[in-house]
């Protein structure tokens, strides 16, 4: 059997990605404040100046909540992820060091972007990673021949009890 290329592609920091992520911190600080205006509202416990007042600050919320990850992910140094043929490593290219990683789970694959979640990754390194096929193309493919490698054969292998009577 043959094994996959070695691989080197750079995580994605900015983009789709990027949106996605700040698009749910947002929206998760703004459900506390719009919750407790719904609850106001139900029970006629506060007039229109509180709901209102509420209103705005899950705006604000949801804004700063925005801002926030969008900078951190501007501040996060960039990163590759590495197949070497024989590890996965985990390359900060600007300082020079890598870690070791566990083989990454695939958690989102759609094709032309992957959402990984990396096992061992040391602390104060990222544990998601996202990847898109626009960082480099030419080495997306082998990328997800060494992805999938591994998987193969679980996902080969009969299910227990199939074709049993």
């Amino acid at each position: 059997m043959r094994a996959a290329p070695p691989v080197d592609i750079a995580l994605s920091r900015d983009g789709g990605w990027a949106w996605c992520l700040g698009a749910l911190a947002a929206c998760a600080a703004a459900v506390p404040p719009l919750w407790l205006s719904w609850t106001l509202q139900a029970q006629r416990a506060a007039g229109p100046s509180v709901q209102m007042g509420l209103a705005v600050l899950a705006v604000l919320a949801a804004i700063g909540a925005l801002t926030a990850v969008r900078s951190a992910l501007r501040r996060q140094p960039p990163l590759a992820l590495r197949w070497t043929g024989a590890e996965w490593q985990l390359v900060e290219r600007a300082a020079g060091r890598h870690v070791n990683v566990a083989r990454p789970q695939i958690c989102l694959d759609f094709g032309h972007a992957l959402l990984l979640r990396g096992a061992g990754t040391p602390r104060g390194w990222p544990a998601w990673w996202t990847l898109s096929r626009g960082t480099a193309p030419s080495a997306w493919h082998g990328l997800r021949v060494a992805l999938h490698a591994a998987e193969g054969s679980a996902l080969a292998a009969p299910l227990p009890g199939a074709g049993a009577p």
